[in-house]
């Protein structure tokens, strides 16, 4: 608490500037009610227009109490770094948040990447995430649609390499993203509203382009980004993460998946959701991929589903075996010759003659098939559900303890 008096009675300095006439560049406007308005500012006739994370604020003249420039905000940063425990995670989150509100992102990156790589998580983070965010909206295309705004963040992020500001920028994207998305749900609330009436149901812009980045993007880092802000906007998006993992096959793409949604702590949502989904769905194999997913999740309210779908599926079993078939489809097929030959004479006597009278007859030779279809295919399928079900259980109960 003692770094953060002492950060806010600093910052008096920079605000006894006086106003300048023909003000034009970045700096602060403190305004007559106590807000500090950050951007890039130009002096009209009426006023100030201030361009400010990506929107254009228009305040006029007797709003404004002092005009503090850039190079006012950054002597007074640079004495905040000469303070005593300047580096400490509490005062390096606090001199960040008191750059990004002033203006001044390129040095307060340095200062989150290096907060992100200590672990630490003192007060005034989520803020401090969110000033970040808004940062990173801001240096987009101000005037693009949201959508083009959240595929621009989205292909802006590139491996680290070594870079701490980079991995920073790329941290925050998620967080940027969700502004996004809440924004534009914001604006097409009303249209939705019209959208339900009708029985049509159609995604945002923004939002189907995040999900087609969180699906289908080549660069796996890009993937979770995406999937990392749909886990944090709305349950609809968190929905199709979920059935995302069921969607990949073993493998690294699924251990992602359901890496991020243990790490957000929503396993116990996600089994609960998965559950209704495996007693819904139809197919053998879509039900043995959300078994392996449910667990992988670990989550304890995955049990009831897997135990009933066990009990659905051993009744199944027991079923097909007493029919002895899988419908007890059953046909034939002949491929014969027919061969006629004599097989005897019959003898007719008539005035002293004998006549011999064949008999004829006819050998078929070939081969008969009669068949009935016991459902091999079927079989392997239920056998590997009932594999999986039993697996998912044993692992949820082994990290239950029980």
């Amino acid at each position: 608490m003692f770094v953060f008096i002492a950060l806010s009675t600093l910052a008096v300095p920079a605000m006894l500037c006086a106003q300048e006439p023909g003000v034009k560049g970045k700096g602060v406007l403190l305004l007559v009610d106590g807000r500090r308005i950050a951007g890039n500012i130009q002096q009209s006739l009426k006023g100030y227009r201030i361009r400010s994370t990506g929107t254009i604020i228009n305040v006029k003249k007797d709003e404004v109490q002092r005009w503090i420039p850039e190079s006012e905000l950054l002597r007074s940063f640079g004495e905040l770094e000469q303070m005593k425990r300047a580096y400490t995670p509490f005062a390096i989150a606090q001199r960040s948040i008191w750059a990004f509100e002033n203006g001044l992102g390129d040095q307060a990156w340095p200062l989150v990447a290096r907060l992100l790589k200590m672990g630490e998580k003192p007060a005034g983070l989520a803020k401090l995430y969110d000033l970040a965010a808004l940062d990173l909206i801001a240096n987009t295309r101000r005037r693009a649609s949201i959508a083009a705004q959240s595929k621009d963040l989205l292909q802006s992020i590139r491996k680290p390499k070594g870079n701490a500001i980079r991995a920073a920028k790329n941290e925050i994207t998620s967080r940027a993203l969700v502004h996004l998305l809440q924004q534009e749900a914001r604006k097409t609330q009303n249209q939705q509203r019209k959208l339900t009436k009708s029985k049509t149901k159609s995604l945002p812009a923004s939002q189907s382009a995040v999900r087609k980045f969180g699906e289908d993007a080549l660069d796996p880092l890009r993937r979770k980004t995406a999937r990392e802000a749909l886990l944090r906007f709305d349950r609809a998006s968190q929905n199709f993460v979920y059935r995302l993992a069921v969607r990949y096959p073993t493998g690294s793409n699924r251990r992602a998946i359901v890496d991020q949604v243990n790490n957000n702590k929503l396993n116990d949502d996600a089994a609960v959701y998965l559950g209704k989904f495996l007693m819904q769905t139809k197919p053998a194999l879509l039900k043995t991929r959300t078994a392996d997913v449910l667990g992988a999740l670990g989550s304890p309210k995955a049990l009831p589903a897997l135990e009933k779908t066990k009990e659905v599926v051993a009744a199944y079993k027991m079923r097909k075996r007493r029919d002895g078939s899988a419908g007890s489809i059953r046909a034939y097929i002949s491929i014969t010759t027919q061969q006629a030959y004599v097989r005897d004479f019959n003898v007719e006597v008539a005035q002293a003659a004998a006549i011999a009278d064949p008999v004829i007859d006819v050998i078929r030779s070939g081969v008969v098939l009669d068949v009935k279809v016991l459902g091999v295919q079927w079989t392997r399928h239920i056998l590997n559900l009932q594999n999986s079900l039993d697996r998912a259980v044993a692992r949820i109960e082994k990290r239950m303890g029980k």
